[in-house]
């Protein structure tokens, strides 16, 4: 099946079987994640490329804390 849509922003990425499209960073991170049902969700990542913070359409968010190893230490979520 050939992808006929036209209105994907620029910059973004439609999968094949048109069931998601995607907006990658400079890094190539996953930063606007949308799938087929209008439902999407927001990245951010440090400088390591460790998920920072990460919301959804509705408001709900939850963010990361790290340790010098990288590993998590804290996470907090909540709803604006």
């Amino acid at each position: 099946m050939t992808n006929t849509r036209t209105d994907i922003p620029l910059g973004y990425t439609y999968s094949k079987d048109g069931d998601y499209m995607t907006f990658k960073d400079s890094k190539g991170m996953v930063a606007i994640y949308e799938d087929s049902t209008g439902a999407w969700f927001r990245n951010t990542y440090d400088t390591q490329g460790k998920i920072l913070k990460s919301e959804d359409k509705y408001g709900a968010w939850v963010e990361f804390t790290y340790d010098n190893q990288g590993n998590i230490i804290d996470r907090k979520e909540g709803v604006k």
